[in-house]
């Protein structure tokens, strides 16, 4: 729905998406200008990145207390951003 009332028409109802290509629930495929939440750098379902949460998701979506992977993300995130030289993973209250 979202800017459709504004420009006249009925939106798609996207039902997957896969590379840069989403696909609606009546079969047709559209190139993803969205670009929504950054993920799409690598392409929707980039099968290296499914396979990462796959294995994460089989040993829970959260502990509520601290991880290994909490310690280990922000200097795997370094290269990234050169500037940085220190790195908070802060969860909303």
């Amino acid at each position: 729905m979202r800017a459709f009332r504004a420009v006249g028409g009925a939106p798609p109802f996207i039902e997957r998406a896969e590379g840069a290509y989403l696909y609606d629930a009546d079969g047709n495929r559209y190139i993803d200008y969205f670009g929504s939440w950054g993920p799409m750098i690598m392409g929707h379902a980039f099968p290296p990145a499914v396979e990462a949460i796959e294995r994460a998701a089989r040993k829970s979506a959260s502990f509520g207390a601290s991880t290994a992977a909490e310690a280990i993300l922000p200097n795997a995130s370094r290269p990234a951003i050169p500037p940085s030289r220190r790195c908070a993973l802060l969860a909303p209250d």
